[in-house]
Parts: structure tokens; sequence; C-alpha cells
């Protein structure tokens, strides 16, 4: 559920950094530095059914809250860094199924750290994620129990062919690990 969410989120992140790169324009001889993000801004909406996930159920649940993004790129003649921060405050309300009743929800916070480097034909990108005090809660608000999660991915490529994603390109490090903890 939380891994689902996190991959969906993560998905804005190069699109917000792409945007602002083509905002700001080629980079000149000296470095161009420069902000990018945006306010908290809500979101709700149905989360799919995983009942292999912290007892989730066999129905829907519903997710609501607010995404927050900031962050700094540098560009050079000779490539651009970007590293940035999004912080996700959540209310998962959980099905009727799932295994800590009805009117059950969960309370968290998650806190990426992204960086990515395009150094000549080189790229690398890492992406480290912690929820931090995942909550359970009863219908009635009384705390069930905490669950955590935890992921780093880093990916390191060569751009051999032409600019941009191409099938002559070379993938030498490619690595997700994540913990998911659950009562």
């Amino acid at each position: 559920m939380r891994r689902r969410l996190v991959l969906a989120l993560r998905g804005a992140v190069p699109l917000a950094v792409g945007v602002s790169l083509l905002v700001s324009g080629a980079a000149e001889a000296a470095a161009t530095v420069q902000s990018f993000g945006y306010p908290p801004t809500s979101f709700s909406g149905p989360l799919p059914a995983d009942p292999t996930v912290c007892g989730m159920g066999n129905d829907d649940g519903f997710i609501s809250g607010t995404d927050e993004l900031n962050g700094q790129f540098t560009a050079t003649d000779n490539g651009v860094a970007v590293h940035g921060t999004e912080t996700t405050i959540a209310r998962v309300d959980l099905p009727a199924t799932s295994v800590y009743g009805a009117g059950s929800y969960i309370l968290g916070t998650t806190v990426g750290h992204f960086a990515f480097i395009q150094y000549g034909a080189v790229t690398t990108f890492t992406n480290t994620t912690n929820d931090f005090g995942d909550v359970i809660y009863n219908a009635a608000g009384e705390v069930i129990d905490r669950a955590t999660f935890h992921l780093v991915e880093h990916m390191t490529s060569f751009d051999l062919g032409a600019p941009g994603p191409s099938p002559e390109d070379k993938v030498v490090v490619d690595f997700s690990r994540w913990r998911l903890t659950c009562p």
C-alpha cells in the first residue's frame, strides 16, 4: 500500500525537474543554480486493495493528504545536478475487510530525499524514503500499532547512443531495497 503510493508520487519528481530545467534555459559558461518545487498540495482518492500489505483487506481503501516538493538544481556546460525532498502527510481509511476492523485508519508522514546527476554520458539517480510513525488506529481512535516503510534506490547508466534514452544505453548499477514492517 505505502510502496504503491511512494511509486506513484515518485513519478511526479522527474516531471517537476524536467519542467524546471526547460524553463531555466541552457546553461552558459557559468553554473546556473535554481530552486524548484511546489507548496503543500492536497490529494485524495481510492487506494487499491492489496490483501498482502499490512492486513489491508480485499476492498479498496481511501487515501487523502498533502504532498510538498522542494529542491535545487545546478546546471553547467558539463552536466546537471538535482537534489530535493518530497514530504507526504496522509491518512488512509482502511476498508471494512481490513484485519483491523471497520473504521480503522492509518496516519503517517513520508519523507523522500532524491538526487539526480548527469555528467557527460553518466547519469546517476538515488532515492531514499522513510515513513515516520505510521500509526494504525481503530474506529474509536485508539492506537492499534505502528507500521514503517524504508526504501533505497540507486541507478547508474551510460548514455551510449543518441542523446536521451536509447537501446544502446547501458545500466551498470540498478537496485531497489525496501522494507515494510506491520503489526
